[in-house]
This record gives C-alpha cells, sequence and structure tokens, in this order.
C-alpha cells in the first residue's frame, strides 16, 4: 500500500482516489467540475485517512534524478567534472608524479555515488529541518554539514598540495597511497557541500506545495495519536463511525484530553486520556443505585513523533521523565 508522507502512515487505494472539495470537504466524483454541495470547483485534492492531509501533492512530486540535475542538481556533478579536467590537463602533462590515475578514477566515483546518495536522501535532510524546530536533534544542521564539509575540502586541497611539494619521484607505493587518502576525499567533500546547497533550496520550494510532517504540528500529532488509542482500545462505536471525530455539540462526552506533553529529546507525544461511561445498572442495590452516575477511566498513551502507539496504560501510569513540556488545558473532547 502507498505511504503518506506526511505522517507515514498506509492509506488504500480505493480511499486515495476519492477527491473531496477543498470548502466544504464533501467527496466527489473524479468526473465533476464542481461541488454539487457548495459549487466550488474541484480541485486535485486528496486527504490521508491516517493523519487527513493531501496526499495528491506528493504523488505528484515524483522528482527524477535527470529532473534534479536539470533543476539545479548538475551544481553537485561540478567536483566530478574538475577532478576529470584536472586530471587530463594538469596530471598528464606533469608526467609521472605521487598522484595515480586510479585516484582520478576513484574520486569521481565515489563523488557520484555521494551525488546519488544525496538526491535519494532528499527528504531525510527536509524532515530533520524540521525535527530541529520541534525537538533537541544532536546532529549538525544542514548549513553547518555544508559548511563543514567545504572546509574540510579546503583543507584537503591544502594538505594534497603540501603532499606534492614533499613527494617527489621516484615515490613509493605507500606514499602514492598517502596522498589519494587525502587527494580523493577533496572531491567527495565538495561534491556533499555542492548538493547538500541543492537539497536545501529543493526543501524550501517544496514546502510550498506540501504539508510540513505530522511531528511539526502538536494538534494533528494530538489528533492522530488519540484516534490511534482509541481504535485499539475498542472504545468507540464504530456503527455511528464516532471514531477519533472531535466534537463540539452539547451532548454528554465520552472521551476527553487532559494532558498532552511533548518530549523534547525525541519528539514524541504523551496524552493522557480520560474515558467516561455509565456502569451497568445489573449487581447489586448499590450498583443500581449509582446506575446514573459516572465512571471514569484514565488511559497514558504514549507515541513517538510520526503518531505510531508505543503504549497504552491505564490508570494514566506514570510520565516520563523525558517529556518536559506540558499542556495544561485539554486539546479536545471525544464522542
Amino acid at each position: 500500500m502507498p505511504i503518506c508522507r506526511t505522517c507515514r502512515g498506509e492509506y488504500e487505494c480505493v480511499v486515495h482516489r476519492e477527491r473531496v472539495c477543498v470548502e466544504c470537504g464533501e467527496p466527489v466524483e473524479p468526473n465533476w467540475k464542481l461541488c454539487h454541495g457548495c459549487g466550488t470547483k474541484i480541485e486535485n485534492l486528496c486527504l490521508c485517512p491516517r493523519c487527513k492531509s493531501d496526499v495528491s501533492v506528493w504523488e505528484e512530486e515524483s522528482l527524477t534524478l535527470t529532473e534534479f540535475i536539470l533543476q539545479g542538481g548538475f551544481v553537485g556533478l561540478l567536483p566530478s567534472l574538475l577532478a576529470l579536467v584536472v586530471w587530463i590537463f594538469v596530471w598528464e602533462l606533469l608526467g609521472p608524479t605521487v598522484h595515480h590515475p586510479l585516484t582520478t578514477l576513484v574520486s569521481i566515483s565515489l563523488s557520484l555515488l555521494t551525488f546519488a546518495i544525496l538526491y535519494i536522501k532528499r527528504l531525510y535532510w527536509r524532515e530533520r529541518w524540521w525535527a530541529s524546530q520541534v525537538y533537541d536533534v544532536t546532529a549538525p544542521s544542514l548549513v553547518t554539514t555544508i559548511v563543514l564539509a567545504f572546509v574540510a575540502g579546503l583543507f584537503l586541497s591544502v594538505v594534497s598540495f603540501v603532499l606534492y611539494q614533499e613527494l617527489r619521484p621516484p615515490v613509493t607505493y605507500l606514499q602514492r597511497l598517502l596522498f589519494a587518502l587525502a587527494y580523493a576525499p577533496i572531491y567527495i567533500c565538495f561534491t556533499v557541500a555542492l548538493t547538500l546547497f541543492v537539497v536545501q533550496s529543493y526543501g524550501e520550494r517544496l514546502d510550498e506545495r506540501v504539508p510540513p510532517p505530522l511531528f511539526a504540528d502538536t494538534n494533528r500529532l494530538l489528533h492522530v495519536v488519540v484516534e490511534g488509542a482509541i481504535q485499539s482500545l475498542n472504545i468507540a462505536d464504530e456503527d455511528e463511525k464516532l471514531v477519533g471525530r472531535w466534537t463540539h455539540e452539547e451532548e454528554e462526552e465520552a472521551y476527553e484530553v487532559k494532558e498532552v506533553v511533548r518530549s523534547h529529546r525525541t519528539g514524541g507525544i504523551s496524552v493522557l486520556l480520560q474515558e467516561r461511561r455509565r456502569p451497568c445498572s445489573e449487581g447489586t442495590e448499590r450498583e443500581k443505585e449509582r446506575a446514573g452516575e459516572e465512571e471514569m477511566t484514565v488511559w497514558r498513551v504514549d507515541a513517538d513523533r510520526w503518531g505510531r502507539l508505543q503504549a497504552v496504560r491505564a490508570g494514566g501510569g506514570q510520565r516520563q521523565e523525558t517529556y518536559a513540556e506540558d499542556f495544561p488545558r485539554a486539546y479536545g473532547r471525544y464522542s
């Protein structure tokens, strides 16, 4: 099944093809040009059943390697081209030196491989930037990585030049190997810096078209977590399709979110969910007298930053020490 890139949840292809109106949210047929409910012009909008975000924009975001190169990614290929030019117009003209032709071939191969890997992981860098806005990310930021890679390339360039000056022919195999260890990473570092610069620009353009990751919005993350908890506990009435729906109606509430806590370390969420129900009137006289009273059950629900349940404990349990940010007000009520 396809995966929603906003919440990393699965959705059925049949559900995905069901279009909805942007204004009123009512289902529309694929051949409709206007919504029969409100008359709005139909947009190609599909909602993920888990996080209720538009998944159609992600399906349109199928960037091939060729398109990535044409949209600026060619900058990341310049170090490989430079390595080839230096080999042909510098090393070949100098004759026998500490440089070996295999060193350039390795440099070009590893640079192209690095470029391909960064292209494949382009969405990872976007998610990590969003993660740094929510919780403490130990890894260096995208800008820091670009700067470090560029500085490392300059440093290795100086080291290679010094080795070239010091290691004059005839040179041994170990000396050529030492030079290769300093020379080949030059082009790899510059490939990393330039490609990540293009990836950053790509991520900025992408954020204008697609929704942010689920963990970037506490309210949406809360909705997904509580809905999943209710479904796993089988509390809601499936016949009436009330699973996980926010309600503001004047009726007796069945479930209420009492506390929401985000983790600064992992971006996960801990929810204190209170279930209200009426006890069965069968039993002792005392139970019959209390039949009209409410019975409350409290659940502590822990989930990761993608809303995937990790633990559901009756009685509320103890809040983990890693959770440090409290939300005193209830974020919504379920019925």
